[in-house]
């Protein structure tokens, strides 16, 4: 992605630019070597345009005439040359505002969604992004308006989708529900999370399910594999679009075919890895509540193990996939890393800087959630259409692009300030694929 700059003509402020023109008005006279010039990489500082390798031509050095001593014979003039820049030096200091690093990349993604050829930006982005939001689901499984699905007696789930924590009186939403689980979250729960585990195990033990316990698995296999696969492609499609947004979509499709398979591969090795110990660990816990006695009390330190390892799986799983698509796939797409070396990369560079990252990600959202809420109290029913509307893959991608680019833009340039080197890299591939 290339870095937007601005700069200064006398009292005027200009930008944003890209590089070549910077050195295109540099070139020109219209950007002094006294100019004061701003990239998000600075910070806060505004500094002199002459303190900028490679803009300006490096000023005729003055001969220097060695004097001779009185037995030597003259020695002719030498002119000193000027020394090379100094390469990226990795331990040195940096300094990293995730704030305003995000005004930055608002003004880029405003340049590519709201600048030339828009909408046919804006669609291609969103096919990419559409991908990304896949998520097939079945529908054979889900309980609609309190009627079990015909597919639950087939696979012998009918017991096990009316008791404890799926039985009809069991509702989320109402306010006594809600005010004893603040209360008392482990008492309420009890109960229920007990009977669920006696009709898993039951159903467990049913020999005649057997096969239907072996395609419930294999589908919810096939759904995981499509859903990893269709991740993997949106999130490079989506960054070789902001670099060659005007590019046909079957050159973005053929450029992302090679990372994205590694991606794929990387990224499914590490969530089966996550399923299975979090699987493990909660199958342990249903058995543990179903050994119980029946007409025995439930400890409070079976459930709140089974809750805590809930939680932190559900947590963990959620920065695995942004913490993914957010460092690790930029990594993967400009450097053609692999993905353990990529995460590792990752993790390396960003140290500390990620506490700032995710701080300023949480004031974001938080905003994003009070103008929601805001939003909710005006328009009542037509903000509940337009949620609808969002949990959809297609519909979703068209309405909140500029939200996910956004981000995507944002933390390109937070790895481009961390890592120089990135930066050139990727400034060279935008060049050569110009």
């Amino acid at each position: 992605m290339t870095v937007v700059w601005y700069y200064t003509v006398g009292d005027e402020r200009k930008g944003p630019v890209h590089w070549n023109e910077i050195r295109d008005a540099a070139a020109r006279g219209h950007l002094t070597a006294e100019a004061l010039v701003w990239t998000a990489a600075f910070g806060t500082e505004w500094r002199k345009a002459s303190t900028l390798t490679g803009l300006f031509p490096p000023p005729a050095p003055e001969p220097i005439i060695l004097k001779p001593a009185d037995d030597e014979p003259p020695a002719p003039p030498f002119a000193t040359t000027p020394e090379p820049s100094a390469a990226y030096d990795k331990s040195a200091p940096v300094s990293v505002n995730p704030f305003a690093l995000l005004v930055a990349s608002w003004y880029y993604m405003r340049n590519l969604l709201f600048g030339i050829a828009p909408l046919r930006r804006w669609l291609m982005l969103s096919l990419c992004v559409m991908m990304t939001l896949m998520a097939p689901l079945s529908e054979n499984l889900r309980i609609a308006d309190g009627k079990l699905p015909p597919k639950a007696e087939q696979y012998g789930l009918t017991t096990v989708l009316t008791t404890g924590l799926f039985a009809p009186d069991f509702d989320l939403t109402s306010q006594t529900f809600v005010n004893r689980l603040v209360a008392d979250p482990l008492a309420i729960l009890a109960d229920p999370l007990r009977e669920t585990a006696y009709a898993l195990r039951s159903w467990k033990h049913t020999t005649q399910f057997f096969p239907a316990i072996a395609k419930i698995g294999a589908f919810a296999l096939l759904m995981f594999l499509l859903w990893v696969w269709f991740y993997s492609r949106g999130t490079i499609m989506v960054i070789a679009r902001i670099f060659s947004p005007d590019a046909p979509m079957y050159i973005t499709w053929n450029a992302a075919s090679k990372t994205s398979a590694a991606l794929f591969r990387g990224l499914l090795c590490v969530k089966i890895s996550l399923y299975a110990v979090a699987g493990w660990g909660l199958y342990h816990d249903l058995a543990r509540l179903a050994a119980l006695p029946t007409d025995a009390p439930v400890p409070s330190a079976p459930v709140a193990v089974f809750l805590l390892r809930l939680c932190v799986f559900f947590a963990a799983d959620a920065w695995l996939n942004s913490f993914t698509s957010d460092f690790v796939a930029p990594r993967m797409a400009l450097a053609s890393k692999t993905y353990s070396k990529a995460f590792i990369s990752a993790l390396l560079s960003l140290r500390l800087w990620y506490l700032g990252y995710l701080l300023a990600l949480a004031s974001f959202w938080t905003i994003v959630l009070f103008a929601s809420a805001f939003a909710l109290a005006v328009f009542g029913g037509g903000f509940i259409a337009l949620l609808m509307l969002l949990k959809t893959p297609l519909s979703g991608a068209l309405l909140a692009l500029p939200l996910f680019v956004w981000r995507r833009i944002w933390t390109l340039e937070i790895s481009f300030a961390l890592n120089p080197e990135l930066k050139h890299t990727a400034e060279t591939q935008h060049a050569e694929n110009e």
